[in-house]
Parts: structure tokens; C-alpha cells; sequence
């Protein structure tokens, strides 16, 4: 899955569970219950002995995608500091953005082919269950399936 919306379910959480040490377990484990959803990413069922998966439009997208959760992430963080003048909700919106992707950042050694993929064992367990739970769609029904998933996350964050 993107991390846009992994972005958007940490906020959720974030949103409904409100105290930052629950918030963080349950935005990580939202990850695995997200990539069951059949989904298309840049990365998924790619290979990693090319060059392909670091180049070109992928390269690209990966950045305009972290770009876009990251925005995503500040403006709902920012919202409730300044609007609401929540620091708890700040705080917890921070901490499930940054759980609810923290999977696909233990992943990115493997991804960039970072030499420590291969050191830390604990990695390479990490990039195996990644592997093992996702649910992979063509590209415009697994992107349409994470639209709806924004859109009703955004639904419940601003109702």
C-alpha cells in the first residue's frame, strides 16, 4: 500500500484512541491489517536485483507519495495545535502517522539496497512478513480501493 493512506488510518487511530502510547501498537499492527486490503504500490512483488526498483518513475512516485503523507500527516498535527490547541491529539496524530508506516521504513534498507539489509537479521524478517501480507491488485483497482480508503478516512477525521 501507499503511505498516503497508511498516513490517513494512523490519523484515524490516532483520532479515536487518543492516548499516544496505545496509539503507537495499533497504528503498527493497522499496517498489516491495510496491506491486506488488494492494493497497488510501486514496490510490491518487484524484484531486487535491478536497478529498476531505485530509477526512473519509481524513484519518483516513492517521493511525490512520502511527499504527499507527510503533508497529509503536519497539516492534521498542525490543525489540532494551533485550531483545537490539542497537544495531546498533536501528539498522537504524530505518533500514528509515524507507527502506521513504520513497517515500510524498516523496509527500505531492502528496498535501496542498503548493505545493512543483509547484517540485521531482524530486517530481513520484517521485509519476509511484509511479503507475506500483501494483497496485490491491478494497478486501477488497487489504487481506486486506497482513494476510498482516504476518502472515508477523511470523512472521520473531519466529522
Amino acid at each position: 500500500m501507499l503511505l498516503t493512506p497508511h498516513t490517513f488510518v494512523g490519523l484515524v487511530v490516532a483520532h479515536f484512541v487518543g492516548n499516544p502510547l496505545l496509539v503507537a501498537p495499533v497504528a503498527f499492527l493497522s499496517h498489516f491489517v491495510c496491506d491486506k486490503i488488494p492494493h497497488w504500490d510501486f514496490y510490491s512483488n518487484t524484484t531486487n536485483d535491478s536497478g529498476e526498483r531505485t530509477s526512473g518513475w519509481r524513484l519518483f512516485a516513492f517521493v511525490a507519495d512520502f511527499g504527499l503523507a507527510l503533508s497529509v500527516g503536519w497539516f492534521f498535527i498542525f490543525r489540532a495545535l494551533w485550531l483545537d490547541q490539542n497537544i495531546a491529539l498533536g501528539l498522537s496524530y504524530l505518533v500514528g502517522a509515524i507507527f502506521a508506516n513504520l513497517p515500510d521504513a524498516l523496509e527500505a534498507p531492502y528496498i535501496f539496497h542498503m548493505k545493512i539489509h543483509k547484517k540485521i537479521k531482524l530486517l530481513q524478517i520484517i521485509n519476509e512478513f511484509q511479503k507475506s501480507h500483501q494483497t496485490q491488485a491491478p494497478v486501477i483497482i488497487g489504487v481506486s480501493l486506497q482513494l476510498l480508503l482516504i476518502g472515508f478516512c477523511l470523512f472521520l477525521l473531519l466529522s
